[in-house]
């Protein structure tokens, strides 16, 4: 007897099913921008899709953070900001 198939469900929240739908549709968007983006412009893309994100989500700030192999330091790589607000300045956190 084979196991049965797991059911994906949407997360418990206030949206709507519109807004994720929209949120769905951004996410594909992005996956389909990165699809294509040179090596050159990884960087420039990302902050892109965090600026995107933040502004879909209403956030105030969205930082993408790298973990060193030496295995506790982290370094800023992006970070965006909504308005009046600043982004973390790139490099070493701490």
């Amino acid at each position: 007897m084979s196991p049965e198939p797991a059911r994906v469900t949407a997360p418990a929240s206030d949206a709507s099913p519109l807004e994720w739908i929209a949120f769905e549709r951004l996410l594909a968007d992005l996956a389909a921008q990165f699809a294509n983006v040179a090596a050159d412009a990884v960087e420039p893309a990302i902050e892109q899709a965090m600026r995107r994100l933040l502004d879909f989500l209403g956030f105030d700030r969205s930082t993408y953070v790298a973990v060193l192999d030496d295995g506790g330091r982290m370094e800023v790589v992006c970070s965006v900001a909504a308005a009046g607000h600043a982004p973390l300045p790139r490099g070493p956190l701490g």
